[in-house]
């Protein structure tokens, strides 16, 4: 089965803003990061580079979640520039690749979606801030 990153990643963003809606903070940033992760491997399948992530074996983005898929396109930051191809090239190297991406879903951590004692409950301005952040990649980087 072929993942469709773009449809996951509007779903999420979408069911993310009914959640935030109604006041339910840790399910709404909970899926708001899955927005913004999916759309970071939409792109990057987009850009052809599904191969040779892959041969980057646990280092691969497409395997793993925020927040070490950021650390990961950095340290392969080499392979995406030099491999990205089509229309994704720009939006990878605008977004992606640029240092901003290192600040988006501070906090953010997959054990949210256990409502581990860790990372819940959330703050309504994190929420607020994982939205922009989700937004911010869903717009720049799934057509």
């Amino acid at each position: 089965m072929a993942e469709k990153y773009d449809v996951a990643a509007k779903r999420h963003l979408e069911t993310a803003t009914t959640l935030l809606d109604e006041t339910k903070l840790d399910d709404a940033g909970y899926h708001y990061g899955i927005s913004g992760e999916t759309a970071i491997k939409f792109a990057l399948t987009q850009a052809g580079l599904s191969r040779q992530l892959v041969a980057l074996n646990r280092n691969n983005p497409l395997r793993a979640h925020l927040p070490s898929i950021k650390q990961l396109i950095k340290s392969a930051e080499i392979l995406i520039s030099t491999h990205a191809r089509g229309r994704m090239s720009s939006p990878i190297a605008a977004v992606l690749l640029d240092a901003s991406l290192q600040t988006r879903f501070a906090g953010w951590d997959i054990n949210i979606r256990y409502a581990d004692e860790r990372h819940c409950p959330l703050r309504e301005e994190q929420v607020l801030e994982w939205r922009n952040d989700a937004e911010y990649l869903v717009q720049n980087l799934v057509f």
